[in-house]
């Protein structure tokens, strides 16, 4: 397993013999409107990719959209990726964004399926933390909506990608159910003026509690206008709270690689 952190949630990933790109958001620094927040109103992305697009999606087999907020799936991957290319989406709502886009080969992940030789299960997420929240987003980006993702392959260690959510139920279940070796936590505190929408420290470290033998590689950080924990806040937690050594916050163009344990 070879993870290729990109910015914010959009990683490479060469799991099991297959290229993932996951949430390919790949527009040039400032091209997109602001995101309400406590923080001001800097344009988005905030950073410019660390690598050319081409580079990027140079032997990608799949892209995998955990939801289809813009800072996930943005005009640029939507201009930019071949429309041959397999998209795995979480729902027809996505489904249909993206085949408007013009990409033939839309897929919802329902449950479990398999690419190549990869077992993908789609696990639910919570992109809010409080429900008065769910009006304001639907009415902003269209849909609440987002899931996580278990990725299994012989040979490879159980993966998780938590996608945008908050710690609940379902976190703790996907936790406990698939047992992953790795978890890809989006970890940035992303907040709006009403509530926070993404994990923050204190969950990330209640990930490092209730999967106590993971290693913990936490992204969508500092990348976007209303992102809420830092990436030092992130790794002082950690040392307080004892996963330091399992605790992986990738720079742009890092690469980390996780064998089999």
């Amino acid at each position: 397993m070879e993870l290729l952190q990109l910015r914010n949630a959009t990683v490479k990933l060469t799991y099991g013999g297959t290229t993932f790109l996951i949430d390919p958001m790949l527009s040039q620094r400032g091209a997109l409107e602001p995101f309400p927040s406590l923080r001001g109103d800097e344009r988005n992305p905030l950073h410019d990719l660390p690598l050319p697009i081409t580079e990027i999606l140079d032997g990608v087999d799949v892209v995998l959209v955990t939801h289809s907020h813009v800072d996930h799936w943005d005009p640029e991957a939507a201009r930019t990726i071949p429309k041959h290319t397999p998209i795995l989406v979480q729902d027809r709502f996505d489904a249909d964004i993206v085949a408007a886009q013009g990409f033939t080969d839309v897929r919802i992940l329902e449950n479990t399926t398999a690419f190549g030789q990869v077992t993908l299960t789609r696990v639910e997420g919570q992109h809010y933390d409080a429900p008065e929240l769910v009006p304001l987003i639907v009415d902003v980006t269209g849909t609440a909506a987002t899931m996580g993702v278990v990725l299994r392959a012989e040979g490879e260690p159980t993966v998780y990608f938590t996608s945008d959510t908050v710690w609940f139920t379902g976190v703790e279940e996907a936790l406990r159910d698939f047992s992953p070796e790795v978890v890809v936590a989006n970890a940035g505190g992303n907040r709006i003026p009403l509530g926070r929408l993404v994990l923050d420290d204190a969950e990330v470290a209640l990930i490092s509690r209730a999967a106590p033998a993971a290693a913990i590689v936490a992204v969508h950080m500092e990348a976007v206008n209303h992102w809420g924990t830092s990436k030092a806040q992130l790794r002082q937690t950690a040392a307080a709270s004892g996963f330091t050594d399992r605790l992986f916050v990738p720079a742009d163009g890092e690469s980390l690689t996780f064998p089999h344990p």
